[in-house]
């Protein structure tokens, strides 16, 4: 009974400690966002959109849960890491400070806790003292901090991930109440996953090193029976299954995406090399916690301490999968580091102890105030790091985000916004210095300005559109920020912009020059005339030729009538006259008020694409509901300045039109018949 009332006495002490940690790190979190300017571009700000705009559709409409169902079934990027800060944006809104104390309070905090508790359980240690210590190296670890305080909600992963060992832990690798521990395992080690995908990496690993160190505890605790290895394989089976359930009821659309995509291929770009890999650890821990870890392996190998040998050797499997796919990012090293914390803690327990100079009740404190020493240079601006320093502090630092020149990003922001119009701008740059989610960042009312640069070439070569852009940023030196020569499909096109050769002809560059951060220097291009077919083929041909490992998207080309669309040249008619590309290779056209429509487009680019073989005109019938006198269209189709056929288009009719296999250019006159009431004429083509 004592011992009990012990536990509980220990447990609410934990408590009272984390509930007195709340006001400190909102006030930190708050501090820091403040030293920060506020430009969050890629993951760094994805989460934090998506905490907005689900915490304005909870509190907006009941039925939110259909929407965040439908996403967490289907899609790689889903809510659920969102959904329960929801009472943090209710009271407090959903500012980026808001945002950070909230998952630092619901995720780090807990996070640290469970780290500290099997890690002051591995060492066999119950007393409060010890825990202590080991929350404080918890709480201060950094790699823990930096994809938290950059805005990445991925750390919500381990508090999952955490239980889910000491579930393992608790049931001596499932020898007790085997049946209740294994479902916990199933249900526990597939949140990880439902909250970040990536996380499966983790949980192979988990059940991998669970069902090898479980075999080991049992061989080398006395057990020959075996059967007794039989039904703990049996158990560990059934926690896989009830993921395997899981995920097939609320992810299945993701899992069939997940089985049909070669990853490694999807994700080449980021890749590293090994010695890159490994200096990575490094940069992000340090020497200091590093050669701590080594040494608590080292200890807990000689004890034969299961537990820190299951967590170290789930965390390097993790990161040997994860390496072999891409290089890992600070949130992908999250269950990495976790799994590294209890020999870290173990082998500063360890150094600790040879301090017997200092009394036993203290010994670690030396270890604490190192810990607190590490995180407040790594995440506070201006605190050099030289010498000893740099032994203990990690070279990737913690520190609030600053965009150097910021001012600049700024005027050249100032200069589109009054120029340009709706998906007006390119930007061929593709860095945390420039890119088209660098402007959004720094200014929201970008989003509706630029086109959408193709960052990783294996997902989306080229996007057409951005050759048809009024304007197009192109930086010197040229940025790319993924694995040298897999960013080709921006920096050909920069360079043909800078060299003012193929569809860089078409543009001219304004004399203002923006200086950015790091002394890049943007410079901006007008478009002069519209880019010609030839100029898209040469462009087209370049591209896909640099990419002859992704032959899939020269069929992608020739299946595709957008490098057409953007060959195009329109004359719209006066007052009402309007051409808008819509999606399916559909034009919506409208004439003018007195002048008819023209629009004048290439037949095909060569070999590039496909020769536009038929059109077919149309027109809602809905349209009588709304414009009763709506009378339709006439419409000429001419070929190479030559008139070939004409017609009427009414609303509800569907009248096709087979192209001739000569010619090189087609151009559709579009005119009204007797009022332009409503004339929106839908122009299909096809092959």
């Amino acid at each position: 009974m004592a011992s009990s009332e012990t536990d509980r006495n220990l447990l609410s002490m934990r408590v009272w400690i984390l509930i007195g940690l709340i006001a400190p790190i909102v006030l930190f979190c708050q501090t820091y966002v403040a030293l920060e300017d506020p430009v969050y571009p890629y993951d760094y700000g994805a989460y934090w959109g998506r905490f907005q705009r689900y915490g304005a559709l909870i509190a907006a409409d009941p039925t939110w849960w259909k929407a965040a169902l439908s996403e967490i079934y289907h899609n790689d990027y889903n809510p659920a890491p969102v959904v329960p800060l929801f009472p943090f944006y209710q009271m407090f809104g959903g500012g980026r400070t808001t945002y950070i104390a909230a998952v630092a309070l619901m995720y780090l905090l807990p996070t640290a806790a469970i780290a500290a508790s099997i890690s002051s359980w591995s060492d066999k240690r119950t007393d409060l003292t010890v825990w202590v210590a080991a929350f404080v190296l918890a709480i201060t670890y950094l790699p823990f901090w930096s994809p938290t305080l950059l805005g990445m909600v991925d750390i919500v992963g381990l508090v999952f991930l955490g239980i889910s060992t000491v579930v393992l832990f608790r049931s001596d690798f499932l020898r007790k109440s085997a049946l209740l521990h294994a479902v916990a395992l199933g249900v526990l080690l597939w949140a990880p996953f439902l909250l970040r995908r990536w996380y499966a990496f983790s949980v192979v690993s988990f059940f991998f090193i669970a069902f090898v160190v479980g075999i080991l505890a049992r061989w080398f605790g006395g057990e020959r029976d075996w059967r007794e290895y039989a039904r703990f394989t049996a158990w560990l089976a059934l926690s896989g299954v009830i993921l395997l359930g899981f995920v097939a009821i609320f992810q299945g659309g993701l899992a069939q995406r997940i089985l049909e995509t070669s990853y490694r291929d999807a994700y080449a770009a980021y890749q590293k090399s090994a010695t890159t890999h490994l200096l990575m650890v490094v940069n992000r821990c340090g020497w200091y916690v590093v050669s701590l870890v080594a040494v608590g392996f080292t200890v807990s190998i000689w004890r034969k301490d299961f537990r820190i040998i299951f967590a170290v050797s789930t965390g390097l499997l993790t990161f040997v999968l994860f390496a072999s796919t891409q290089g890992l990012a600070d949130h992908h090293f999250l269950p990495i580091a976790f799994m590294l914390f209890p020999a870290y803690f173990t082998g500063a327990y360890t150094v600790s102890s040879l301090l017997t100079v200092i009394p036993s009740y203290i010994r670690l404190v030396p270890i604490c105030l190192i810990a607190v020493g590490i995180f407040v240079f790594a995440v506070t601006p201006g605190m050099p790091i030289s010498g000893y320093t740099s032994f203990f502090v990690p070279k990737q630092l913690a520190r609030p985000r600053t965009l150097e020149n910021y001012a600049e990003y700024k005027r050249l922001i100032d200069y589109l916004k009054t120029h340009a119009s709706k998906n007006d701008v390119a930007v061929f740059a593709s860095s945390f210095v420039l890119s088209d989610q660098i402007l959004i960042a720094v200014d929201s009312e970008m989003r509706e300005i630029v086109t959408k640069t193709p960052h990783i070439a294996s997902q989306g070569l080229f996007n057409i559109d951005m050759v048809k852009a009024n304007y197009a940023i192109v930086p010197l030196p040229l940025q790319t920020m993924l694995a040298p020569g897999t960013q080709r499909n921006i920096t050909i096109p920069a360079q043909m912009l800078l060299d003012r050769n193929g569809f860089g002809a078409a543009y001219e560059q304004i004399d203002a020059t923006y200086l950015l951060a790091g002394g890049v220097r943007a410079y901006v291009f007008k478009q002069i005339r519209p880019v010609t077919a030839a100029e898209i083929r040469s462009l087209v041909d370049l591209i896909l030729a640099a990419y002859i490992e992704y032959p899939g998207w020269r069929a992608k080309f020739a299946d595709s009538l957008a490098p057409l669309f953007a060959g195009m040249r329109t004359e719209p008619g006066d007052v009402w006259g309007a051409v808008r590309p819509n999606p399916n290779d559909i034009l919506l056209i409208h004439p003018g008020a007195t002048t008819p429509t023209r629009v004048t487009l290439p037949f095909s680019i060569g070999s590039s694409t496909a020769r536009i073989g038929r059109v077919a005109f149309s027109i809602r019938k809905g349209v009588l509901k709304t414009c009763p006198d709506a009378d339709g269209v006439a419409y000429a189709i001419i070929v190479d300045g030559v008139p070939l056929k004409s017609g009427i288009v009414k609303p509800g009719d569907l009248v096709s039109e087979t192209l001739p296999k000569q010619g090189d250019e087609l151009t559709l006159s579009i005119d009204k018949i007797g009022t332009p009431s409503c004339d929106h004429l839908h122009a299909a083509f096809a092959r």
